[in-house]
């Protein structure tokens, strides 16, 4: 695996590697009830010699609300209906961290509801700056978090 394994809700999210020496691209895996089997959850996430850097990070929200990144990158993997569908979200800056407002171990929202969440950003025309991005709709919209600066 990529990522260690991530558990809310007795459901399990990590980023595996594929290829024969485990190289190639690297996709969302997910489990259920702690089970014992893992489950391909979605397509490619970055593909080894394209352009993007590979996911290193994942954050789970909920059991289906998940965010997936590479740190020091701009783009953010999200899903909100549990790796069904995975949409792209570019920030201004390189990401230090994904995290939620509501709890510090990054759970927020229930079942059917949107989370909460914030990216910590590093400044691309100014280093030294870090920026706050809040969605309160489970990665759909972002916005530039005023309160945080």
């Amino acid at each position: 695996m990529v990522t260690p394994a991530t558990f809310v809700e007795n459901v399990g999210w990590a980023v595996e590697w594929d290829g024969p020496a485990g190289n190639i691209g690297q996709y969302p895996i997910r489990r259920n009830d702690h089970g014992t089997r893992w489950k391909i959850a979605g397509p490619y996430l970055a593909i080894t010699g394209a352009a993007g850097a590979n996911v290193n990070s994942i954050t789970v929200f909920t059991s289906r609300i998940v965010i997936a990144y590479s740190k020091g990158a701009n783009v953010l993997d999200v899903t909100w209906d549990a790796g069904r569908h995975w949409f792209k979200a570019w920030m201004p800056g390189n990401i230090i961290s994904v995290s939620s407002p509501s709890t510090p171990n990054g759970s927020s929202g229930t079942r059917g509801s949107p989370a909460s969440m914030w990216v910590h950003v590093r400044s691309l025309g100014h280093p030294t700056s870090v920026y706050y991005y809040s969605s309160h709709t489970s990665g759909r919209i972002w916005r530039l978090d005023r309160a945080r600066h």
